[in-house]
């Protein structure tokens, strides 16, 4: 306005406008003291317990609303907020920012030495909290829990690997897979999972809720004939040329006697010629390989066999015994042929090339599912309807072990097996328990069993131990000894009462304490619940929320 007045310029009425405005806003900053300047501000309120939570922000936004300041909550903002403190994870809010060391923090809050969990307090996840017992007997809240298994690589002499146990209902999927893994997948963990029940799925449904990226959740469906994966035991087994380990004859062997165990049941004449066909065939493909024919692979065996029962000569077999070979061979190749075309036997037989398809980057989360897949239940027999299934879990442990060397060693990784008791049928858990002996903190890798019983798991092979609820005595005393403590009748009436979601956690250093998981947003709890009847009301309410925004 001066500038327009010293140059004799007559003002336009727009900039008339905004000069009264501000003329405006001068008289009423100096006389009627309104704020001149906005600001925003993200406050912060915490508390274990839900309702003195609510009671607590209910009296912050009194205080400012008393002194003229209004507090909003956004919708989304709260969650992404949460989020965003996690070490590693993305930055949703850019709109504030305050970053400090956790160190600092931690002076703040004296209650961070806890009982059973971590040590190394920079690092450890806050799991849920201790369960303590008054004078009364009642249970009481005792102190947070704070554990990652990824600090069990450097610990001299232990191995990052974890089991957990519990009968259906005691909540282990959830607080112990689910959780784990969605933590896992926020700090940017390269994760494989073995999911053969669809557990793990909401993290791909729901991966843009739970601030994960969409395109690192990767879903692997193996009843998906597109699905580009091969399960050939002579192309997952472990080769190391340098440390002169080759596990193909033995992994492709227990493959094929799997298979065909109802030829190999008998200890007679008939049984031990099928056995002796078999390991002729896998041999075979194995010296052809080597003399600079075809890889190895199931379908090579397949060919081998149907080459001797349309009259191929064998090695080593006299011809006047060929006849019977070949009639033998012929029963092999039937029987392997029907399991070749079913939906989950074909990745037996598919290239080994394919297997190596699967493109993992590093912060993914591949998530291998079979939903209806029909595995032989703990403590059962298998069927012939359950065969093939067993030994496809047992293969996966290979299979995902060796996607892991297509990383660099640095890399965090994380392998997570469900239904445990299935691969322990198979030497595969055998050599992966080996393995992780001689390789899990060289490279990086933690590794989760879960399974039902506590007698599925060596306790010599494992650093940590969760230990649900325990349906009977006998699954009780076998909790016990997994954990390394009396099977006293306490013990067992504990494990025996023990509610979802609580454990009692064995860590790293041989501490023992009863734990509640805590997952501390209930609409994460909502959708990571795995019974049906959850699934089922949830689905409905989403139904009915999409028709209402419709």
């Amino acid at each position: 306005e001066e500038e327009d007045l010293e140059a004799g310029v007559r003002t336009d009425d727009a900039t008339q406008i905004q000069q009264q405005g501000l003329r405006k806003v001068k008289v009423d900053v100096q006389m009627g003291r309104q704020p001149l300047a906005y600001w925003q501000a993200v406050l912060s309120v915490y508390d274990t317990d839900p309702a003195e939570l609510r009671g607590k922000v209910a009296r912050l936004i009194k205080h400012y609303r008393d002194i003229h300041f209004e507090l909003v909550c956004p919708n989304h903002d709260q969650r992404e907020l949460f989020y965003q403190s996690f070490p590693g994870s993305e930055v949703l809010v850019e709109d504030w920012m305050h970053r400090t060391s956790t160190k600092y923090l931690a002076a703040a809050q004296p209650w961070l030495t806890s009982s059973v969990g971590d040590r190394d307090q920079d690092a450890g996840l806050y799991q849920g909290h201790t369960i303590v017992r008054d004078s009364n007997g009642h249970q009481q809240k005792g102190v947070p829990v704070f554990y990652d298994l990824q600090n069990v690589v450097d610990v001299e002499g232990k191995a990052p690997t974890e089991a957990v146990c519990g009968d259906p209902g005691s909540g282990k999927s959830v607080s112990r897979g689910l959780k784990v893994a969605h933590e896992d997948a926020l700090r940017g963990i390269t994760q494989f999972v073995w999911d053969p029940k669809g557990d793990f799925l909401p993290l791909v449904k729901y991966a843009r809720q739970m601030q994960l990226n969409p395109a690192k959740v990767k879903h692997v469906d193996l009843h998906d004939p597109d699905a580009s994966v091969s399960l050939d035991p002579f192309s997952v087994a472990e080769v190391d040329p340098r440390k002169n380990i080759d596990d193909r004859e033995t992994a492709a062997l227990e493959v094929l006697h799997k298979l065909c165990d109802e030829y190999l049941a008998s200890n007679d004449s008939t049984g031990l010629l099928y056995r002796r066909i078999l390991n002729s065939a896998v041999q075979t493909v194995l010296r052809n390989e080597r003399e600079g024919g075809e890889v190895a692979s199931m379908q090579g065996t397949l060919d081998t066999l149907r080459s001797w029962s349309q009259g191929g000569q064998a090695a080593n077999v006299p011809e006047g015994k060929m006849s019977v070979w070949s009639d033998y061979a012929a029963s092999l190749v039937e029987h392997l042929d029907s399991i070749r075309r079913g939906t989950l036997g074909r990745l037996l037989f598919r290239d080994g090339s394919d297997g190596r398809s699967i493109k993992v980057a590093e912060g993914d989360l591949v998530i291998f599912v079979a939903i209806n897949m029909q595995v032989t239940e703990a403590g059962q027999k298998a069927t012939a309807k359950t065969i093939v299934p067993d030994v496809i879990s047992g293969l996966m442990t290979d299979f995902i072990r060796s996607l892991l060397f297509t990383l660099p060693d640095e890399v965090p990784k994380s392998l997570i097996f469900d239904e445990w008791h299935v691969i322990k049928r198979t030497n595969r858990a055998e050599a992966l328990v080996d393995w992780l002996r001689r390789m899990g903190r060289s490279k990086r890798c933690m590794v989760r069993q879960m399974s039902q019983s506590a007698s599925d798991f060596k306790r010599e092979a494992l650093s940590t131990v969760w230990c649900g609820y325990a349906e009977n005595e006998e699954s009780a005393k076998a909790s016990c000894k997994l954990l390394g403590i009396e099977a006293s009748q306490a013990s067992i009436s504990l494990l025996m009462s023990m509610g979802k979601g609580q454990f009692l956690f064995r860590d790293v250093h041989g501490r023992v304490a009863q734990v509640q998981v805590d997952i501390w947003d209930d609409w994460l709890l909502d959708r990571f619940n795995t019974q049906a009847n959850a699934k089922a009301i949830l689905r409905t309410a989403e139904e009915a929320a999409a028709a209402t925004q419709s």
